[in-house]
């Protein structure tokens, strides 16, 4: 019960055609030979799992997580460098552009400041407090060899000189350097360069920040010197901005050199 008899299987041994099978395995009725066919043991072995199955799953999982590790090692060196190479190309390029970009704007505080026409003639003088301030001339220059205030310009820069007097029309002795905050140069083009205050003692430029800054006597006038560096030589002066600190109020005078 259970026998196979295959009409077309021969006996490989003695060529009889009496052959039965069960379950894939024949024996010759002739000569007792037993034998597998090809296509039964191919059969089996598609039925029968293989025991590697399992572990190449293993393996094959772990060399995917192996890949992955690397690929988002990778990503995130590759996020990482990115950012510190916007953060350093960044920060290079606020230095270039304050290390050439020689304009500015006046700084303002929170304060209010109050503008305040000069009397007229401003272009050529105005006061303010106890202070005349007059002006002579103002010129252009790429300054000079072995000058240690207007030493050559790097190319493309010049200096605004504007040259003058200031005078001690109080009565007291004052030192101007006590009430200006800051002057300003506004060019044609809308640039705005801040400018540094200077007088001359003895051919030596001082500038107002210096203790030898004189003390002015009442009615005394001194040379009043203002340089304006790095202005761009294309551009021309077109205005002046005086800044002053007066009784804790902030005063601007604005000069229109046009």
């Amino acid at each position: 019960m259970g026998k196979e008899i295959s009409p077309s299987l021969r006996c490989p041994k003695c060529g009889s055609g009496n052959i039965l099978g069960y379950q894939g395995v024949w024996e010759c009725m002739d000569c007792g030979y037993k034998f597998r066919s090809v296509g039964s043991y191919s059969n089996e072995h598609k039925r029968r799992p293989s025991s590697n199955t399992g572990k190449g799953k293993w393996i094959a999982a772990l060399i995917a997580m192996f890949l992955l590790g690397l690929y988002f090692g990778y990503a995130l060196s590759t996020l990482q460098s990115l950012f510190a190479t916007i953060t350093l190309t960044s920060s290079a390029s606020i230095t270039q552009t304050l290390s050439y970009s020689s304009y500015i704007n006046p700084s303002t505080s929170n304060e209010i400041i109050r503008e305040i026409s000069p009397p007229p003639g401003y272009f050529k003088a105005f006061e303010v407090e106890i202070f005349r301030i007059a002006f002579k001339s103002i010129w252009e220059t790429y300054g000079k060899e072995g000058s240690p205030t207007l030493y050559p310009t790097s190319y493309g820069y010049k200096y605004v000189i504007v040259n003058g007097t200031l005078k001690n029309i109080g009565s007291r002795k004052v030192y101007f350097g006590g009430i200006l905050t800051g002057v300003y140069l506004k060019s044609d083009s809308g640039k705005i360069y801040e400018g540094h205050v200077y007088t001359v003692k003895d051919g030596y430029y001082i500038p107002d920040w210096s203790i030898d800054f004189p003390m002015q006597e009442p009615g005394e006038e001194i040379p009043l010197i203002i340089i304006f560096k790095n202005v761009i030589d294309t551009e021309h002066p077109k205005e002046l901005i005086f800044q002053f600190l007066i009784r804790e109020q902030r005063l601007e005078y604005h000069v229109y050199l046009t």
